[in-house]
Formats: C-alpha cells, sequence, structure tokens
C-alpha cells in the first residue's frame, strides 16, 4: 500500500472519529432535560448547565452575556444542539460576553452564515487554544494577554478598549474582571457583573486605583481614549 493511500486512509478515520463524537454528544444532549432559563435554552446535566441556544426573548437582544450559573447549577459549556431550534444565530445580537469558566464546544457554527456575519463574539477571557475555533466572530481579548492571543489567531481579533479590573493584589486572571469594545463615540450599554472578592463589598468602579471617582455609566462615550475602571472595596465587617 503506498504512502498516499495510507495518508488518505488515516485521514478518512479521523474525519470518521470525529463525526462520531459529535453524533454521540448530540445523542447524550437529547437524553437530558431541556428546559428554557431567561434568554436562553439549556439542558439540565444533573450536575450542571450547558446552553444549547437562544429563545424567542434571547434572540431580541444585542448584547448578550453568558452566566456562570443558571438555578444554583454552573453553566459549564456552550454548544450546538440539533433540538434547540434556531440555536445562537441571531440576527440583531452584536455581542456575545463569555466568561472564562464557561467552555465552548463546537462555536465555529453559531453564527449561521458566513457572509452575512452580523454578531461579535466578546470574550472575558478565552481560553488561548481555543481562540482560532471561534469560528466567523471576531474575538476580543484583554490587552494585557493580545500579543499571546496572536499565536493562535492573527485576524479578526483585537484587544479590547474598555477595562475592568479588580483592584486589589494576588486577584484572579491577570487582575481583570471584565472587557467590552466599543466604537468611537459609543457608550457602555452591559454593565458587568459584580466581582467577588471574599471579606469585602464591591461598591461600585472608579476612574482609578485610588477610586475617587465615580464612573457614570450613562454620559461616558468613547472618543479617542481606553477606559479602565477599578473595583472600590469595602471590608465586610459582619
Amino acid at each position: 500500500m503506498n504512502i498516499k493511500i495510507k495518508t488518505l486512509l488515516a485521514f478518512s478515520v479521523i474525519i470518521i472519529i470525529i463525526l462520531l463524537t459529535l453524533s454521540m454528544t448530540a445523542c447524550s444532549l437529547a437524553s437530558y432535560e431541556h428546559f428554557n432559563s431567561g434568554y436562553f435554552q439549556c439542558v439540565d446535566m444533573g450536575d450542571s448547565i450547558k446552553i444549547i441556544g437562544l429563545t424567542d426573548i434571547g434572540l431580541e437582544l444585542e448584547e448578550i452575556v453568558f452566566p456562570t450559573e443558571i438555578y444554583f447549577k454552573p453553566v459549564d459549556g456552550i454548544q450546538i444542539d440539533d433540538t434547540s431550534g434556531h440555536g445562537f444565530v441571531s440576527e440583531k445580537a452584536k455581542k456575545f460576553f463569555l466568561p472564562s469558566s464557561v467552555r465552548v464546544i463546537s462555536f465555529v457554527d453559531l453564527f449561521g452564515n458566513p457572509d452575512e456575519v452580523r454578531t461579535l463574539l466578546i470574550s472575558t477571557v478565552p481560553i488561548k487554544s481555543q481562540v482560532s475555533k471561534y469560528g466567523l466572530a471576531y474575538v476580543i481579548v484583554p490587552k494585557i494577554t493580545f500579543e499571546a492571543y496572536l499565536q493562535y489567531r492573527t485576524e479578526a481579533i483585537d484587544a479590547a478598549n474598555v477595562t475592568y479590573y479588580y483592584n486589589y493584589s494576588d486577584s484572579p486572571n491577570n487582575g481583570c474582571h471584565w472587557i467590552d469594545y466599543l466604537n468611537e463615540g459609543e457608550s457602555i450599554k452591559t454593565i458587568p457583573t459584580a466581582p467577588v472578592r471574599e471579606g469585602y463589598a464591591f461598591s461600585g468602579w472608579y476612574t482609578e486605583e485610588e477610586c475617587i471617582n465615580l464612573f457614570d455609566f450613562k454620559t461616558t462615550k468613547i472618543v479617542d481614549i481606553e477606559i479602565e475602571l477599578y473595583a472600590k472595596w469595602i471590608a465586610d465587617i459582619m
């Protein structure tokens, strides 16, 4: 058997394995309880939740924040499932905020027709090896790690120009809690989830590390500058 035939056979086996894996995943999802929660179509996996699509009200959103938990269970995955109907294809969605704790499965097909990309995937901290798998989405990553991500994807990727910092030493995720990306003249629409710090209560977003000036979400717009915001913490005396 010559080398070309051996290579072709090996490649065919790999494709078959991939197709079988995806098929088994879809079948396994079908055997669990499906339900809707607010903006999302979900599957209850027992100890965790998988998000498989958007509900009708979810399809009306321009900016979608994937949750880290639903009904007190962690969301551990986002993936395509035939039972979800329209999945994540939305004509109105412009941004998807993805928490670092949520895994993405088969994300390449999330956005539908490659000639009609209307959406922007924006990630708090994507797993580096997955950046190349984000398909048709324009990926935004924290500026502090932007150079590192370029080894996985060099097109349709940019650094955030709005960054929210935990603002204390030894904070997770290189100190970055949340990111956003705005074009000139735009204002922030989605305010991030409140950060959590043991022994402290979160007390708003400020324009400097010393937390002197409270940030005004209603009036501030991007001009030619980046916005960097810092969490203020109050010690919990309880």
